[in-house]
């Protein structure tokens, strides 16, 4: 559907993933998002909870699988946890993702834990259609964040700039600069 955009800098970047470490994340994702989820609402057998969870880590999984063999750097890159090509120039910029991170982890994991304490303590009563409609608008949501993904090998969570990096200008980067957050805005 949209062009995807290789890698060509780093060999190591090039090498698929195991399909045990997919299903490892598959797992892990299912049960964290589960705990984060489902937990709070003490409500095992909570249909709505179990359907995001199912929603999110089925279109972003289905995404990886797909990702992992044509362009596996995009996981890899989403992987990391250091910053690898950031030049001594641009260091002080790149700072900012400490705070960033520290803004939005908070942010994000409430967004998880209130859904499940508002069914839990019945703070609020959400009509189906609204349901739906939310429902819709995170499957989009998590759909564009998973194709910006596929678009830009180099995406990750860390602003990491390496050498020889390219401006990713075709897809959804032809539209919108930053489709991946625009994805998260529609999702939540």
């Amino acid at each position: 559907m949209f062009q995807e955009n290789k890698c060509d800098d780093a060999p190591p970047n090039a090498k698929p993933l195991p399909i045990w470490a997919l299903v490892g994340m598959l797992i892990y994702g299912t049960g964290f998002f589960a705990l984060m989820i489902v937990l709070p609402s003490m409500d095992w057998g909570w249909i709505e909870g179990w359907a995001y969870v199912a929603l999110f880590i089925g279109i972003t999984m289905t995404h990886y699988f797909k990702i992992n063999k044509t362009n596996p750097a995009v996981i890899r890159n989403r992987m990391k946890v250091k910053k690898t090509g950031v030049t001594k120039v641009i260091k002080k910029e790149a700072d900012t993702d400490k705070w960033f991170f520290a803004i939005l982890t908070p942010a994000v994991l409430a967004s998880w834990v209130l859904p499940g304490l508002d069914r839990q303590f019945g703070w609020s009563n959400v009509p189906i259609i609204m349901e739906i409609i939310g429902f819709v608008f995170v499957a989009i949501g998590v759909f564009i964040l998973t194709m910006a993904q596929a678009q830009n090998a180099y995406a990750s969570k860390l602003l990491d700039i390496n050498e020889g990096q390219k401006l990713i200008d075709t897809g959804l980067y032809a539209h919108v600069r930053h489709p991946s957050i625009q994805g998260l805005h529609s999702g939540y």
